[in-house]
């Protein structure tokens, strides 16, 4: 990941909070996992029916797909009952509107990549859109009044983000675009996230944001 990325998620937060942060490397996968990482993730392309659109790049423990047209990549983890692929029936052209459910447990996390083409969709169209989704999943939705860490990268529009309370539980949606491309994510959690979560979690989306803005770059 470059070091726009990081540097801008932690501009984003208090400096005692990302102080306490702290980077490891992360153990090899074995020969093993990397084989079963690779299984899995040939299995969602199937089971997504996808094949025409995602690819296995998987080389490590976590199963991990490359959406094709928009250079997406879609990173699980291993063995979560929730993973999944989804390629969208829309007025789009097929593979133009896709997601991953790429959250664990009770943290559900969907990356979605759509290029609305003539429909020309703006940056903030799109969250509205996404809002809307809340709204109408979601009709005790109230707007969540804390402020939520996200970050932007070079090479894709500002991030937007909006987040809600529902019950005690915590939602939120972050839209980007890179290109011809709307990147959005839709996030919830059993309850708000700690400053730390925020920062992790946005790491996470400015290395989604990346690979699709390379993928331009290729």
């Amino acid at each position: 990941m470059r070091l726009i990325a990081l540097t801008a998620v932690l501009t984003a937060l208090a400096a005692p909070v990302a102080a306490q942060v702290t980077m490891r490397q992360a153990e090899p996968a074995t020969p093993a996992q990397i084989a079963a990482a690779r299984a899995e993730a040939d299995r969602l392309i199937a089971e997504g029916d996808a094949g025409a659109f995602f690819v296995n790049v998987s080389e490590g423990a976590e199963p991990r797909v490359r959406h094709q047209l928009s250079g997406l990549i879609c990173e699980f983890v291993a063995g979560d009952a929730d993973n999944q692929i989804v390629v969208f029936p829309s007025p789009l052209p097929p593979g133009d509107d896709v997601g991953c459910n790429v959250g664990s447990g009770d943290h559900y996390r969907t990356i979605y990549a759509t290029r609305f083409g003539q429909f020309n969709i703006s940056p903030e169209q799109a969250m509205e859109i996404g809002v809307a989704g809340i709204v109408q999943r979601f009709a005790d939705a109230r707007p969540y009044g804390q402020r939520i860490a996200t970050a932007s990268t070079e090479g894709a529009t500002p991030t937007q983000i909006r987040a809600f309370l529902v019950g005690s539980s915590y939602t939120h949606v972050q839209v980007a675009h890179v290109g011809d491309w709307s990147i959005k994510e839709r996030l919830t959690w059993p309850e708000p996230p700690t400053s730390q979560e925020q920062l992790f979690n946005s790491l996470m989306w400015v290395r989604t944001l990346r690979d699709v803005v390379e993928a331009r770059e290729d």
